[in-house]
């Protein structure tokens, strides 16, 4: 087949996406670049927390032109149109009516000849969304399409690269992602067995070790994994002077100290604060040694916040009308976990049709055409006001309970 060319009509979204996750996100970091290869069909498994945030900063920091699938329901009238536009394929599920499962068939014959043909796709392979700090077992419907690639061109360079989302915060806008490409599998050089079922059951378990390694991995349970994750919370306020990089690898050391079972059969029934768990033998040494290098200059200066102020709410008034908006859907909405999506899907398509109104009301106001772009071009400086004030404000709600 020949290879598939890119759209320029995806590279126009794509550039407007990146301007817009810059604003929504105070950090975005990314490790592990030189794992992506520019010449190979490409399959990212991703874990999945954030519903349509997910793809999107994958997006950014690949540098490739991706397909991923979404849930079916979605795909109605216009904006069928629209989501295939922007890549996304339809995967119906059993409660869209058991007459729609038989397009899956044909949507996963179209990626598979993405692939053949050079493409990219993101794939979340455990199959739903979750905020456990924890790798669920996966499906296999990635493994089918890789090595469905594989019979249908033997001499594939398909690769499987896992990658880890690393978000501080996922209800809130203005707060910090990390994305974690790791070291890509070659589904050609995998080792097969006679019993196909057996290769497919030996790429997962491997693919899931991966990407563990490259996420914040809390291998507990029940009172132990709350326990865990309450402790590497009030860790990550402590490293905000740090890097995201370094951040999230102080917390990473900090889970797999405090996982261990030796450990954990130690501080089993003890109520500690993290303070007392950090002066144990085996985490004291650990701490002292990054505790130097927090001391480091804040550039959050106070009196500064002071001079913001009015500008947050001069702001705020250019975002009203979205905030509000925001504000309605948001409250029918009872998952928490797409709430960030929401957001960032109206600050995208929806905000622009304010401000080109408000850009107009200005130019009336003003009785001058040149408030019209004038009033345009101070639009980013605004959002990322709007979007510090607001994400200072917001409360963080806590994940769904553990069951």
């Amino acid at each position: 087949m020949t290879k598939e060319k890119n759209s320029g009509w995806y590279a126009i979204w794509r550039w407007l996406l990146c301007r817009c996750l810059e604003l929504f996100y105070r950090r975005m970091e990314v490790i592990g670049l030189e794992n992506i290869p520019s010449d190979k069909p490409v399959i990212f498994a991703s874990n999945h927390t954030n519903a349509l945030m997910d793809p999107l900063v994958i997006t950014y920091f690949s540098g490739k032109q991706h397909y991923f699938m979404t849930r079916g329901d979605i795909f109605k009238g216009l904006m069928d149109k629209i989501f295939r536009s922007w890549r996304m394929l339809p995967l119906y599920r059993m409660k869209d009516g058991i007459e729609t499962l038989g397009k899956n068939e044909a949507v996963m014959e179209f990626a598979t000849n993405r692939l053949v043909s050079g493409g990219s796709m993101i794939i979340f392979p455990e199959g739903s969304h979750f905020w456990i700090r924890q790798v669920h077992p996966l499906r296999k419907g990635l493994v089918r399409m890789a090595y469905d690639v594989l019979n249908k061109d033997p001499e594939t360079e398909l690769v499987v690269i896992p990658v880890g989302l690393y978000y501080n915060d996922m209800v809130r806008i203005n707060q910090d992602v990390l994305v974690n490409f790791g070291e890509p599998i070659s589904v050609k050089n995998f080792p097969r067995e006679e019993n196909q079922q057996r290769t497919f059951l030996n790429f997962n378990q491997e693919l899931r070790e991966k990407m563990k390694e490259q996420l914040i991995e809390i291998p507990l349970e029940g009172a132990a994994y709350k326990q865990a994750e309450a402790w590497r919370i009030e860790l990550e306020n402590r490293f905000k002077s740090l890097s995201l990089k370094w951040s999230y690898r102080y917390q990473k050391e900090f889970i797999a100290i405090i996982s261990q079972p030796d450990f954990q059969e130690q501080i089993r029934e003890m109520v500690l604060s993290l303070d007392e768990i950090l002066q144990i033998e085996g985490l004291q040494q650990w701490w002292m040694g990054i505790y130097p290098s927090l001391y480091r200059d804040n550039l959050e200066y106070p009196w500064l916040n002071v001079l913001k102020y009015p500008f947050y709410w001069i702001s705020f008034l250019q975002f009203l009308p979205v905030f509000l908006l925001g504000k309605k859907i948001l409250g029918s909405i009872k998952d928490s976990t797409f709430h960030c999506s929401v957001k960032f899907g109206l600050a995208l398509l929806v905000q622009p049709f304010f401000a080109l109104m408000q850009a107009g009301i200005a130019a009336l106001i003003f009785q001058s055409w040149w408030a019209f772009p004038i009033y345009l071009i101070s639009m980013p400086i605004w959002a990322l006001l709007f979007t510090e004030w607001r994400g200072k404000r917001s409360v963080i709600l806590d994940p769904a309970p553990l069951k």
